[in-house]
Order: structure tokens, then sequence, then C-alpha cells
């Protein structure tokens, strides 16, 4: 197939150096639609709307702190109105998320930090 080792040598060098040179641009890009029907796309999650803004992160979360709730004397049997706990777990899901993405942009922030640091700027 190749004429000299020579040629061969070229090859491996070439996709060697094309596989440097693509490598840097890997990276994650953020698209989203605004209520205008138009498409967005960013490499900073912090610069998309929390409302489009995934409902992930690669990170580990904060363990969650236990609330114990006090015990009543006289507990009363009562049953919660229709659609109540859908209502209070969407919004615990809405908290949680909310701290994950608080989470997540300060690791952004002390990331984007220590590349400045690192430059010298």
């Amino acid at each position: 197939m190749f004429k000299s080792g020579q040629t061969l040598l070229k090859w491996v060098f070439t996709v060697l150096l094309l596989f440097v040179w693509i490598i840097p641009a890997w990276g994650v890009v953020y698209k989203w639609r605004d209520e205008s029907g138009r498409m967005h796309f960013t490499d900073d999650i912090t610069k998309m709307p929390p409302q489009h803004r995934p409902h992930f992160t690669n990170k580990k979360s904060q363990p969650r702190k236990k609330i114990e709730e006090p015990e009543d004397k006289n507990p009363k049997k009562t049953t919660p109105a229709p659609g109540l706990a859908k209502k209070q777990r969407l919004s615990r899901q809405a908290q949680e998320h909310k701290a994950q993405a608080e989470i997540y942009e300060e690791q952004e922030n002390a990331r984007t930090r220590m590349m400045h640091r690192a430059m010298g700027n």
C-alpha cells in the first residue's frame, strides 16, 4: 500500500496532527427555542434562561438536609385537596432544580476565575 516507511510516517503524523487540532474544539453546546420560536445556541449554561436549562448536571448534588417535622399530639385525619400533592412535588422539584443551577453556576464562576488567574488576567 505504501511505497516506503517515510510515506507511512507522513500519514501517521498527518492523522495525529488532525486529532490534536480537533480535540480542543470538543465542547458542550446548549440550544433552546424562545417564546417567539427563535432558536438560540450557547456554550455557557448561565446564559440560558432558567426555564430552558437542563434539569440535570454532571456534578453530584449536595446531600439533602432531613427536615424533622414536629409531632402533633392530636393528629387530624384530613385528606389533601386533589392536586395539592402534585403541586407540592412540583414546587419541591423546582426548588431542587434552582439549588442545582446555583451550584453549577458557582462551579462555573470558580472555573472561570481559575482560568483568568492561570492566564494572568
